[in-house]
């Protein structure tokens, strides 16, 4: 923050109050956000802009923590199938075909993994830019969700998810499945990503006066107290995660999912306990 002397295009000099906050991008060029006040402005309207500039650094940051992740999620898939593709092309005489199978089903989980990063990151984007629309069909919701399923299975390789649904479900629901996708997967994935490798995880599907609820349940590490409130906004990771891996921002996105949907999500936890979600979806099309 520093005091400046200003000179208007009227000849008259007047006092002014810059602050900057100094952004590293990762390269040669530096980011910068400057505020500037009238330096007679004191008190309340100070803090006021104080706050602004603490928030604005507190979103840089997150931002720079984002990308960063990103890279992170990108480069240790690509690392995977670069090592696969260089042992089938010096040892291909020496490996059997079992083997060249494996390392085939190593390249696509990379490759289905990089794919939902970049899936993440569109989706955001859309999110931010309010682009996500409602556009509901016909759909078979437990087939698309015991697809999903597989698919958050195949990727967290000895993790078992537990579906039930529940008597006289409905074959088919009008439903928005990018929506309902991007649901089901990220709670899914979180689940299993804060629980143990041998706790069961479970998703339950219910439907009663044209409302489809879901419910994800985990036993894993919970969420604390302090960080309930927060676990909706974007790049929030919870105070007990430790090192495992994330981006901060899948309960974002589930948040607004849901309200495009016109529903509700609640959230049951406790820490060392476990997680309990529960999503209701209206189905009639909105007016």
């Amino acid at each position: 923050m520093c005091h400046c002397n200003c000179l208007r295009r009227s000849g008259n000099r007047f006092g002014q109050v810059i602050m900057c906050d100094l952004q590293n991008s990762g390269d040669r060029n530096c980011q910068c956000a400057a505020h500037s006040m009238p330096i007679k402005t004191r008190g309340p309207a100070r803090q006021r802009l104080l706050e602004m500039l603490r928030k604005e650094r507190e979103l840089n940051q997150a931002k720079g923590l984002f990308i960063n992740m990103v890279s992170h999620e990108m480069r240790t898939p690509l690392a995977v199938m670069q090592g696969a593709v260089d042992l089938m092309e010096q040892c291909s005489d020496r490996l059997s075909e079992a083997d060249k199978m494996n390392y085939l089903q190593d390249i696509k989980k990379c490759i289905l993994r990089m794919t939902r990063t970049m899936d993440t990151v569109t989706i955001l984007g859309k999110v931010q830019d309010n682009q996500l629309t409602f556009q509901p069909l016909k759909t078979d919701v437990v087939r698309f969700c015991r697809n999903i399923v597989n698919e958050v299975e195949n990727l967290n390789e000895g993790r078992k998810i537990v579906l039930q649904v529940s008597k006289s479900f409905p074959y088919s629901l009008n439903m928005d499945t990018t929506l309902l996708y991007h649901i089901i997967s990220n709670l899914l994935t979180n689940a299993v990503k804060y629980s143990n490798s041998n706790e069961l995880v479970y998703i339950k599907l219910a439907y009663d006066a044209d409302i489809l609820t879901i419910y994800v349940k985990d036993s894993g590490i919970g969420i604390p107290k302090g960080d309930l409130k927060e676990i909706f906004k974007p790049f929030h990771r919870g105070s007990n995660i430790k090192s495992r891996k994330g981006m901060g921002i899948g309960m974002f996105i589930v948040k607004h999912c849901v309200a495009i949907h016109d529903g509700t999500i609640a959230v049951d936890s406790r820490e060392n306990v476990g997680t309990t979600f529960k999503v209701s979806l209206p189905i009639l099309p909105r007016s």
